[in-house]
């Protein structure tokens, strides 16, 4: 399991996470597309061909996914305060053919992907998606 505290509001960390091009940058991955859309049952498509499965998803708290090979990735989304979310993110490859190359190899790799949606999310406007008010 990882977690990180993400300087800006839950909406605004939601919408990064559930935007497919960030995920090229944070993941590592090239999501092409969410079919028909972020909710349970949905595919993720890749550019390479691998499909996962959305199995849970309630907007703006979590997110679970079944990779192609069987394993079970999570996230949670928590309001930690008006401009901070905690983000947890768990792995499960107990059902996967995939495995561990050493024990806290996933956890290191979870840390890192966190670290680096951290780094895209405060990059992003505090607005982004909606109209900035005016002062």
């Amino acid at each position: 399991m990882a977690v990180i505290r993400i300087i800006r509001p839950c909406d605004v960390v939601w919408r990064t996470f559930t935007d497919p091009n960030s995920w090229e940058i944070w993941w590592g991955g090239t999501l092409k597309r969410v079919n028909p859309g972020w909710q349970s049952e949905a595919i993720l498509e890749r550019k390479g061909g691998d499909r996962s499965t959305v199995f849970d998803f309630v907007p703006l708290k979590s997110v679970g996914v079944r990779g192609s090979y069987g394993e079970i990735m999570t996230w949670g989304f928590t309001t930690d305060g008006p401009e901070s979310t905690i983000v947890v993110m768990e792995g499960d490859l107990s059902t996967s053919t995939l495995r561990e190359t050493s024990p806290g190899a996933l956890e290191i790799e979870f840390q890192s992907a966190l670290s680096e949606f951290k780094k895209y999310a405060e990059s992003t406007p505090k607005f982004r998606g909606k109209k900035q008010p005016h002062p």
